[in-house]
Parts: structure tokens; C-alpha cells; sequence
């Protein structure tokens, strides 16, 4: 009862084509040869992997436990994950590994898809509350906006960090 191909079913303006596109255009290879294969172990692509962190983080979903459930039963998120499903410890340790160019390719994304009114970014919200970042919607992204861009990124970082020491403090304690 599914389509043939799973891109019929999401809108052809979606920003995941432009992060599919962008991410493609870039080259992995000096990050794809430090994973590989091993027995109980997938190696994931890094391309794959940054599609998933930049739409997530576009999203608001900071959490790579978030990430690892969004992408299992969001048809965007399967899409860009090429039906791959990544667990979280592997999507953490990839964003703490490889922060700039996951920082690097977000800017791009944003920045090109307010451009092209694919994303609305009158207002970027942190930590619950939101921040006007344009006066003039045509306008590129300002060092401010960058900046709290960047923060949005290390917001993630920081996220799985608290619930993994969240997590741990909650199996010392029933041990």
C-alpha cells in the first residue's frame, strides 16, 4: 500500500531535499575511512548522519535519544536516513566528533533555505524562548545570528551529555 518511491509523499518545497542536496555536494571521505564495519557494529556514512543532526536541529530536536526514535517513525527522517536507523550513542559521539562541519553545513542549510523561504526564521528559539533574528527577512545571516545558530547546535551536544549522566546516575543507584 506504500508508494514506490517515498519522496511522493513529502511536499517538493520540503527544506530535507536542499540538506539532501547540500550534504551530498560535500566530501566525507577524510570522516567515512575512520568507520567501517565490525562485527555486532554498522558504520554509518557521515553524509547520512549530518542530514539527520541538521533537519533534527532545524526541528528543535536536540537530543540524539530523540533523533534515534524521530527516525524510526517520521517518513522525512527515514527518507534522509535512506531507512538506515542509527542508535543514539552512534549519532551522539558523532555530532561530539565532528561539531564544525556539522556546524559549518547547518549555517549554509539556514541561511539558504530563509533565502528561499523554505524556512521561516522570523524568530529562532533557545532554551524556550524566542529571539527576534531578522528585521528584514531578505537580509543573510548577521555574526549575531550565527552565533545563536552555533548555539543551537551545542545545545545538542550538551543535551546528550545530561542524559547520559542522567542515565548513569539512575543504573548506579538500582545497582
Amino acid at each position: 500500500m506504500l508508494p514506490k518511491d517515498i519522496r511522493t509523499m513529502i511536499p517538493e518545497d520540503h527544506v530535507c531535499f536542499f540538506i539532501e542536496k547540500l550534504v551530498n555536494c560535500v566530501d566525507f571521505s577524510e570522516i567515512d575511512f575512520q568507520y567501517v564495519d565490525t562485527p555486532g557494529q554498522k558504520a554509518y556514512s557521515a553524509a547520512m548522519l549530518v542530514r539527520i543532526i541538521i533537519l533534527g536541529t532545524i526541528y528543535s530536536i536536540h537530543s540524539s535519544r530523540k533523533l534515534e526514535r524521530i527516525v524510526r517513525e517520521n517518513i522525512v527522517f527515514m527518507y534522509l536516513a535512506g531507512f538506515q536507523t542509527p542508535v543514539f550513542s552512534t549519532i551522539a559521539a558523532f555530532k561530539r566528533e565532528h561539531k564544525e562541519i556539522i556546524e559549518k553545513i547547518f549555517l549554509e542549510t539556514i541561511n539558504y533555505g530563509h533565502n528561499k523561504n523554505l524556512i521561516d526564521l522570523d524568530s529562532i528559539s533557545i532554551n524556550g524562548s524566542k529571539t527576534r533574528a531578522y528585521a528584514n527577512k531578505y537580509n543573510n545571516l548577521t555574526n549575531e545570528d550565527v552565533l545563536k545558530l552555533l548555539h543551537i547546535i551545542r545545545k545538542g551536544i550538551i543535551t546528550d551529555m545530561e542524559e547520559n549522566k542522567a542515565l548513569e546516575n539512575r543504573e548506579n543507584k538500582t545497582v
